[in-house]
């Protein structure tokens, strides 16, 4: 199964985000997400199977625990891919909370064996794909 661990987010905070990317998709051309799907990756995990996702779930009960809150707050609007082609996404200020979380999940699910993309955590949303810019 392909997996990934991530936040999910506050209501309020979608429903911002959520407006913000109708206002854009008026004058982009795209495929943009249903604010059901808004979240924030912490770790992408790939193709895994059930012994994994089940060690993942314990790296990440591990991870969270006595964590302190997060704060989010938009910050910037960016791309991923060609000017004809690209991924949107609304990036994430940067919040000790949320880097530390970010870094105990990695720490957790390296201590466990369970595989993740080992890219530098970049917090972002991803808001639609297919965008013409």
């Amino acid at each position: 199964m392909r997996a990934f661990i991530a936040l999910e987010l506050p209501a309020d905070f979608a429903d911002d985000v959520a407006a913000m990317a109708r206002r854009l998709s008026a004058s982009l051309d795209g495929r943009f997400l249903d604010r059901s799907t808004y979240h924030l990756t912490l770790a992408f995990l790939g193709d895994i199977d059930d012994a994994e996702a089940s060690r993942a779930m314990d790296a990440l009960d591990a991870a969270c625990a006595g964590s302190a809150s997060v704060l989010l707050a938009s910050d910037s609007l960016g791309k991923f891919g060609r000017p004809a082609d690209a991924t949107l996404w609304l990036g994430i200020a940067s919040d000790p909370a949320l880097a530390t979380l970010a870094e105990r999940v990695r720490e957790e699910l390296a201590a466990r064996d369970v595989p993740f993309d080992p890219k530098p955590f970049r917090p972002h949303i991803k808001l639609g794909s297919r965008a013409r810019i």
